[in-house]
């Protein structure tokens, strides 16, 4: 399950790269990509070319995606399981949260260092100061230290308690229900999928606020100490709703990514 969770999960993040890419760049402070998706590829994709514009950042967001899921999605199995041992009944949706809160803790500790560093690798400024992620890596530990990769990760840990929590208790009973009713055949792709596309849009609406505030954090760590110093800058400079400046891009790369992984994982 670990490795199933971890593989399908890194396998999704090459077709959603491009809006992961996005969503960044809608969040940069001081953005200058535009308000949408589509603005801001249009834009990135005509400074440095198709290819680079759309998947700067591929390998480490690949490694960022397999060390979250393997913990995120398996485990959440095996811990529900042990929660609710009983096979003739559904567990109830309380366990499945509790579930899922612990799953997203673990893979938030796990997959913070390549966060961070998927993050500042996707901001343009740092075209010509980061060059791959080992090389972006020691550079970090050589100018700011190694402490430096768990920087935002209490915002990581709450974001992905959060959003796992949501995300695999929607997809969990959506996938029990449409099932259940007929509309898609149990363990088929397309019951997957269609449960994580549901899920996805329950997971950002959770998820952005402190999604937003953590990109300000890892590009901008000299300056807020944490993400609630982060979102009361943003709230105070441009109000509450910039807390979701990106949540279209977010859906946008979270639905498909979440359809093609839990798909995979059928």
């Amino acid at each position: 399950k670990l490795s199933d969770a971890g593989v399908a999960s890194c396998l999704a993040v090459i077709g959603t790269n491009p809006m992961d890419r996005a969503k960044t760049l809608t969040q940069l402070p001081g953005n200058k990509y535009g308000k949408d998706m589509v603005d801001a590829l249009r834009l990135v994709c005509k400074q440095e070319g198709l290819l680079p514009g759309l998947y700067r950042g591929l390998p480490v967001a690949m490694i960022r995606e397999s060390s979250k899921n393997m913990f995120r999605i398996g485990l959440f199995a095996p811990i529900l399981k042990a929660m609710h041992p009983d096979k003739d009944t559904p567990a109830p949706a309380w366990k499945r949260f509790l579930a899922g809160t612990i799953t997203g803790a673990l893979g938030a500790v796990s997959s913070n260092p390549f966060d961070l560093v998927k993050t500042r690798m996707q901001v343009p400024a740092a075209l010509s100061e980061y060059t791959g992620m080992g090389q972006a890596m020691r550079m970090i530990v050589r100018r700011e230290g190694f402490g430096t990769f768990y920087k935002g990760v209490g915002a990581s840990v709450t974001r992905d308690m959060l959003g796992s929590s949501v995300n695999l208790t929607v997809a969990s009973m959506a996938s029990e229900a449409l099932a259940a009713n007929g509309w898609f055949a149990p363990g088929s792709p397309a019951l997957g999928a269609v449960s994580g596309i549901l899920s996805a849009a329950a997971a950002v609406a959770v998820m952005q606020p402190i999604d937003t505030s953590r990109a300000y954090v890892y590009l901008k760590p000299h300056l807020h100490k944490d993400v609630l110093h982060a979102a009361r800058f943003i709230v105070l400079r441009e109000g509450p709703m910039a807390l979701y400046r990106g949540s279209r891009a977010h859906f946008f790369r979270t639905a498909p990514h979440y359809a093609l992984m839990f798909a995979l994982l059928e």
